[in-house]
């Protein structure tokens, strides 16, 4: 798949978390997002009013098919999407080889077209002698996999974020409790580092109002798609 092509299948993908995604349809589509949000964040810091509130709207936008595709790359090795939310792990697991042929969540996603085209269909698929033409025959891949619906995808992304914004308050709410002299009440940063977590929030609060906006944009598209 070429940078082109990966562009074009995750924007027709946009809100699409169903099926699988190779290494090269996520990688260049996150060469993509990066220069985008990278031009973007440039042009905003000379533009203000208007143009400034669109540009940060085409950021929001970018963000939801950069998500799909990171879930459908964990489909390729047979995750669940939600471990794309694990750090540093979910990058090695975003790098690692899609299963071999079909897994849980459809047909391995490089050689997904010869799932449909007989001629190129291999022994494994097609579980008989494809030498012998007398015993051609054509076989269909059908994904019984149900798909949830965008509606239902979107709300979990809303209610996850506030988890993703506040992660560092509630973890140092709790790591203070349970591991400071005196319990959360007594704890600051001198006396107790889970005091000091909550600094990470500068990070996380956009990440979890990007999910949030994210998740009611997907669910606007779902509702839409409905009628």
């Amino acid at each position: 798949m070429t940078f082109g092509q990966a562009i074009s299948t995750c924007f027709a993908k946009y809100a699409d978390g169903t099926g699988r995604a190779t290494r090269p349809e996520f990688w260049y589509f996150y060469l993509f997002y990066v220069i985008v949000w990278v031009t973007i964040g440039a042009l905003r810091s000379t533009m203000f009013g208007i143009i400034g509130l669109a540009l940060s709207v085409v950021q929001i936008a970018v963000m939801i098919p950069i998500i799909a595709v990171s879930v459908r790359r964990m489909h390729d090795i047979d995750k669940s999407g939600w471990f794309v939310l694990i750090p540093i792990y979910n990058l090695v697991l975003l790098a690692t080889p899609g299963t071999v042929g079909a897994n849980r969540f459809g047909p391995e996603a490089s050689d997904a077209t010869t799932w449909a085209d007989p001629s190129r269909q291999s022994e494994e698929m097609t579980g008989f002698n494809s030498a012998d033409p007398n015993q051609a025959r054509t076989v269909t891949y059908v994904q019984t996999r149900k798909k949830r619906p965008l509606g239902k995808t979107g709300a979990i992304m809303l209610g996850v974020s506030p988890l993703v914004a506040f992660g560092p308050f509630i973890l140092a709410g709790i790591g203070s409790q349970l591991f400071c002299e005196g319990g959360a009440a007594a704890a600051n940063e001198a006396n107790c580092s889970w005091a000091a977590l909550p600094w990470a929030m500068f990070l996380t609060i956009p990440a979890g109002f990007s999910l949030a906006i994210g998740g009611i944009v997907v669910m606007i598209v779902g509702a839409v798609r409905k009628q």
